[in-house]
């Protein structure tokens, strides 16, 4: 997927429950609203070769659709309309012989979008049971693999440990046969080969790493490295083979265990009358390095050819270059690197740093983002906004101007804890918090950019009593908050809280707390207390005592500023 540089993104990053992107002209969205963007990520039918009467299955990957459907134009041009599944496989049974070309499509009315990808496949009359041989160069048999291969997939494949690829049943076609032998350091892959026509056929492999050997017989080459060969004189006197007629192959060679020094003056010599059973060249070795691609990632050299023969790798010295001239070199020329020019996309990686424990007592929660541009274009005008659900108070949302390949942007950011509000029901508080919450963040319709993080924040929470008390001079009311999480503790019937105030030596209780704590379970409540009859002007103090069966277990005694926390030791 590419985006066009300079094209606004708007991301909008949710925390814990949902995931929120709107990609739009720079408007922002609402958090939690569901992207309408369309997006058909793949589509592909498998296999494009199959027999008349047997299945082909559809497979579409969407996001954001309404409607998933297939239209396959038969050979007849008439169009048969097949329904899709997203992310899964749909059955369609051929019913006429030929090519079947298939439009896939995706569509989001609410958004007016639509989007299709295009594929085919191919339906023939029968299958036939297909053999191969592949051997070296005493007509024995090799450990090697077949894969038999149309329009670049695999349709069979087979691996044998003498070379025997037999009773392969396929659809009667042309394929490409690609070959594999030595650990995968040499391929040969046939094009077009008709298997009814070339049927029981046999193809010949050869390496030579021995290069004081192959420097003696072949003076032509500079500095012979590895020989390979692939060829159809395979016949002897005992099984009489027949080698596959050929059009032209792909060869694909690995130099990563030749002793080679640079990689950057490899050559590449062809010999085409090459003795298969003596290992010799009729005739001369031939730079063709200058028709060939070596990949350095992979360790590799390809080569496309219309005749059989062998291959040297050679290590060609590098030009020496005389002051104040020119040089040249001997040889044949380095083969040819490919310059793979980087592909554009987008992609972009949301990184969420948050404590692996709170404190509930706490009146903030502290926490940061990053959003870095993995991709390899600028993105401009990102805009997102984190929004954390109850019991944290928090709703933010910023812009970042543009943020180029490699770069990223961080903030810090505070949650404040809003789980004392008297606006939050204590049931609803027991589902969010626990050794379950979450803190999540997540890019999820980025045109193909995808990535979640999840932090577990509420984690070994301990046993305590919170009592929040801001006094508002207004209306002169105090509010108590309690807390008691008991997780991992043994259950306790009967537990009872006891709470009093106190000013100018004066005792006075507020209220009295009952409840029972179950294993695994959080106790909240608040409590709202008018304060009409005591001084303003004072300095309360608030004492809770914990008891269980009516014995004191622990006196706790805590002033009244609001978030304080007060440990009872059971």
């Amino acid at each position: 997927m590419k985006r066009n540089i300079g094209v606004p993104i708007v991301l909008v990053i949710t925390l814990i429950f949902m995931a929120s992107i709107v990609i739009s002209d720079g408007t922002l969205s609402k958090v939690g609203v569901v992207s309408q963007n369309l997006s058909l990520i793949d589509a592909y039918v498998t296999p494009n070769v199959q027999v008349i009467g047997n299945d082909v299955q559809l497979y579409i990957n969407a996001t954001d659709y309404e409607f998933l459907w297939a239209d396959i134009t038969l050979p007849n041009s008439s169009i048969v309309k097949v329904t899709l599944v997203n992310d899964a496989f749909t059955n369609y049974t051929t019913l006429l012989l030929g090519q079947h070309n298939i439009t896939f499509w995706a569509q989001n009315l609410l958004t007016n979008q639509t989007q299709n990808l295009t594929d085919y496949f191919i339906v023939v009359n029968n299958s036939l049971v297909f053999n191969a041989f592949l051997i070296n160069n005493t007509y024995t048999g090799e450990n090697s693999t077949l894969d038999i291969k149309y329009a670049g997939s695999v349709v069979k494949s087979k691996q044998s440990d003498v070379g025997n690829f037999t009773n392969i049943t396929a659809p009667d076609y042309v394929y490409d046969l690609l070959f594999q032998k030595y650990d995968n350091s040499l391929y040969a892959e046939l094009k077009d080969i008709n298997i009814s026509k070339q049927n029981n056929r046999t193809i010949g492999f050869d390496k030579i790493t021995n290069t004081s050997w192959l420097d003696s017989s072949f003076p032509e080459v500079t500095e012979p490295l590895g020989l390979y060969a692939v060829t159809d004189q395979v016949s002897d006197n005992i099984t009489n083979r027949t080698g596959f007629s050929l059009s032209s192959m792909d060869i694909t060679l690995s130099y990563a265990t030749l002793a080679y020094s640079n990689e950057d003056y490899l050559d590449l010599y062809f010999c085409n009358d090459w003795n298969f059973s003596e290992r010799d060249c009729a005739g001369n070795f031939v730079s063709i390095g200058s028709n060939a691609t070596l990949y350095k990632n992979t360790d590799q050299i390809v080569i496309s050819l219309t005749e059989y023969g062998a291959l040297i790798v050679s290590q060609e010295e590098e030009p020496v270059i005389p002051p104040g001239g020119g040089g040249g070199r001997g040889g044949g020329g380095p083969i040819t690197a490919p310059v793979v020019p980087p592909e554009e996309n987008i992609d972009i990686k949301i990184t969420v740093d948050a404590p692996n424990s709170i404190d509930y007592s706490e009146i903030l929660l502290p926490f940061t983002v990053t959003i870095e541009n993995t991709g390899t274009i600028e993105l401009t005008g990102i805009n997102y906004a984190v929004t954390i659900p109850e019991p944290w108070d928090f709703d933010f949302s910023f812009n970042i101007d543009s943020l180029g390949p490699g770069e990223m942007f961080t903030t810090e950011l505070d949650a404040r804890n809003n789980l004392c509000s008297t606006n939050i029901n204590a049931e609803t508080i027991r589902s969010l918090v626990g050794a379950n919450s979450k803190l999540t963040a997540a890019v999820t319709s980025l045109e193909g950019a995808d990535d979640s993080t999840d932090h577990d924040i509420f984690m070994n929470p301990e046993d305590f009593i919170v009592i929040s008390a801001p006094v508002n001079s207004a209306d002169a009311n105090m509010l108590v908050c309690i807390i008691y999480d008991n997780i991992n503790k043994p259950a306790k019937p009967q537990a009872e809280i006891e709470f009093q105030t106190s000013y100018e030596g004066s005792d006075g209780i507020i209220d009295y707390f009952k409840f029972e704590l179950e294993t695994d379970e959080m106790f909240i409540s608040t409590k709202n207390y008018p304060l009409i009859n005591l001084p303003r002007d004072r300095t309360f103090d608030l004492s809770g005592k914990l008891y269980l069966a009516g014995d004191l277990l622990s006196p706790a005694y805590i002033e009244d500023t609001a978030g304080s926390k007060a440990n009872l030791e059971i």
